[in-house]
């Protein structure tokens, strides 16, 4: 009878200590790597990007348990969204003064942004370069079509410099929002060249290129930053992103699609 009487306080003593201790527990939040949830994130980007981030994207989701939306245009296009509200966790430039911008605003962390790749131009032309263009003072010839991008856009502003500093007027047939409209320009056969960058001659064997000189030559740095209030909630794996982007593997690909390294 007492053997019975101490089993029933044992099993009654159980019942009321373990109400207790999850009252006080602290409940434990999945990690962005865990099994237990996926978390997404958008990355918005620069459109000379589109080709790097997509095999940089496939690779970091390969790692962690992260989903990426990747999204491209213009980095002045770019800001436009995101001060109109677009979802962003994590924001890549092709250049600073529209990372500033966005910074101004408080829509991007100040502290995270950091420059993750260099860029150089180039003439773009058609497959085998058709019209035998040479040099930047070819783009002036009577016989030919000339596209460049808009100049509110850094590919655009980065090609005036570049002709004011090789003395050279050119007068393009359009301006596009983006690298990427000039390259389908040429692509279609709409123009016979553009001002590109570089890395654009890589990510598009369809195209030729002519190389600049150094002296003539602007270099480019692209910025990454993390918005001010990440719109997947989780600082953590936007965060994660720019590591991998900063990692010897991040540079590696972007290497491999004509950037220079950020250092």
């Amino acid at each position: 009878m007492k053997r019975s009487r101490l089993v029933i306080a044992v099993v009654l003593l159980v019942a009321f200590i373990a109400p207790i201790g999850a009252a006080f527990s602290t409940p434990r939040q999945p990690s962005p790597d865990s099994s237990e949830a996926r978390i997404e994130i958008n990355v918005l980007a620069a459109s000379s990007l589109s080709s790097a981030f997509t095999a940089i994207a496939d690779e970091f989701m390969n790692t962690h348990n992260i989903t990426v939306t990747l999204s491209f245009a213009g980095s002045s296009t770019l800001a436009t969204q995101i001060e109109e509200g677009a979802p962003v966790d994590v924001v890549a430039m092709a250049d600073n003064s529209n990372m500033e911008r966005i910074v101004s605003a408080g829509d991007i962390s100040e502290s995270s942004v950091t420059t993750f790749a260099k860029n150089q131009l180039a003439i773009l032309t058609a497959k085998d370069n058709p019209r035998a263009i040479t040099s930047l003072r070819d783009l002036t010839r009577q016989d030919l079509t000339v596209v460049l991008c808009d100049l509110s856009q850094p590919c655009g502003r980065y090609a005036a410099e570049l002709l004011v500093n090789a003395a050279v007027d050119v007068k393009p047939s359009s301006r596009e929002s983006s690298v990427s409209g000039v390259i389908s320009r040429i692509r279609t056969g709409e123009a016979d060249a553009g001002i590109g960058y570089v890395s654009d001659l890589v990510a598009n064997e369809d195209l030729s290129g002519v190389d600049i000189p150094l002296s003539d030559n602007i270099v480019a740095s692209y910025p990454v930053g993390i918005a001010s209030q990440p719109s997947s909630g989780s600082s953590t794996a936007a965060q994660l992103f720019v590591d991998f982007l900063m990692s010897e593997k991040g540079q590696a690909l972007l290497s491999s699609f004509g950037f220079e390294r950020a250092k």
